[in-house]
């Protein structure tokens, strides 16, 4: 029997609080220890950031120097390095001693630089000048800081694409500096000593960057990693148990009394989509609603919990498939015949499946990014096999029930 849970509605969980998911959790352990990054992009509210803290706590255990930076709310690129520089002081000490004996070498920068980051507390300065103006020197000295540490280095960060969309919708100078960081992050990833690191957001790289104008090889290096509802399709292969034994647990946390596994079973046939903020509202709905019996209960889900998916889910798919008017005709036509298809399909389908089914010229790597990209915005997921071919379903439940009501597979 799981713990109890308490209620936590929309903020990523603490330690004591989190449901653990360990065949998910062993998965992502091990895509970070083959691959040199992971991008693990999709819906917001869907447990990424969760996720993302249990595996800063997982590796600092392992040994690992871990740097984490939430980027939401940060708006420079000074801003980003100066909470860099403050973990670094707070977490790697022998990476912060490297860093300072270069600096007082001189390094190239100047002295003002210096000594802002002498002090141990950010680099934010007054005035013009700043550390973006000296990027390649200081991305230099971290990556050498970074080699001479006694630890491995596994870098962060959390909502890395709103942080890039902000600086890429202000001055050609945010824009510059906005490519400068993806670059020195991919040169990170493919040196021969990688520095590991683990990128999330609620809005895709590779959209964003098609939008923009910018090379998509600088996502170089990153697997794409898949946040899957609780239990998940028969393909993702998680425990066919996790959701009622979530919402079970949930039950047990709020002491709800009368509580049977007949409203577990009716909480997940009404809810179905079985995300931890998606069962946590049906449950606080139902304990505000009195807690009605089984056979009372989809009136609640009617008037109160299905209002609550398409505002806090399927909005966002409307969202991101706006973002997507800005590319070519026929790109736009790929994009939409790819998750028609998907969408379609009675099973998981094949990337040769998939090209024979939305007949376009583009070429296979072409319509490869292209489900990359539906894959990072959370409209499709993907599976090997012991073949290593990928297979791809919808993300979830909702996105049918967006396809459907968004009118696409009409068009022509």
């Amino acid at each position: 029997m799981r713990p109890p849970l308490r209620m936590n509605l929309g903020n990523p969980v603490t330690e004591d609080d989190r449901f653990d998911r360990p065949e998910l959790q062993r998965e992502l352990l091990s895509t970070i220890q083959h691959a040199p990054g992971v991008a693990m992009f999709g819906l917001r509210r869907i447990g990424k950031s969760s996720l993302l803290r249990w595996v800063e706590r997982e590796l600092t255990g392992q040994q690992h120097t871990v740097l984490l930076i939430d980027a939401q709310g940060i708006q420079s690129l000074d801003q980003l390095m100066a909470e860099l520089l403050d973990q670094i002081a707070a977490k790697a000490t022998g990476v912060h001693r490297v860093l300072l004996e270069t600096f007082n070498q001189g390094a190239g920068l100047p002295k003002r630089l210096l000594d802002a980051f002498a002090k141990g507390k950010g680099v934010t300065l007054k005035g013009s000048e700043g550390i973006s103006d000296y990027w390649e020197s200081f991305a230099g000295l971290l990556e050498s800081a970074f080699d001479r540490h006694d630890k491995p280095v596994v870098l962060l960060i959390d909502e890395l694409p709103f942080f890039c969309k902000r600086l890429l919708d202000k001055t050609p100078s945010e824009r510059e500096a906005a490519i400068q960081l993806l670059v020195t992050l991919r040169t990170w990833r493919q040196k021969a000593k990688p520095i590991k690191m683990i990128l999330t957001g609620s809005i895709g790289l590779r959209a964003l960057l098609r939008q923009h104008g910018i090379d998509q090889y600088h996502l170089a290096g990153l697997s794409n990693f898949d946040t899957p509802p609780l239990g998940g399709p028969v393909a993702v292969g998680l425990l066919h148990t996790e959701a009622p034994d979530f919402v079970d647990a949930l039950a047990r946390g709020q002491k709800l009394q009368g509580w049977t596994p007949e409203h577990t079973t009716v909480l997940l046939e009404e809810c179905g989509v079985w995300y931890p903020l998606a069962l946590q509202h049906a449950v606080h709905q139902l304990v505000l609603a009195g807690l009605p019996d089984p056979h009372h209960m989809r009136a609640v889900f009617s008037e109160q919990v299905r209002a609550m998916l398409n505002e806090t889910f399927l909005v966002q798919f409307d969202a991101r498939w706006r973002v997507y008017k800005a590319l070519d005709t026929v790109e736009q036509t790929a994009l939409r015949n790819l998750l028609g298809a998907t969408v379609k399909a009675a099973q998981p389908i094949s990337d040769l499946a998939l090209v024979k089914a939305i007949r376009t010229r583009l070429e296979g790597p072409q319509i490869s990014e292209l489900l990359e990209t539906l894959r990072e915005d959370g409209f499709v997921a993907c599976r090997l096999n012991r073949d290593h071919e990928r297979f791809w379903h919808p993300s979830s439940p909702l996105v049918p029930v967006w396809w459907q009501r968004s009118g696409l597979g009409r068009k022509r």
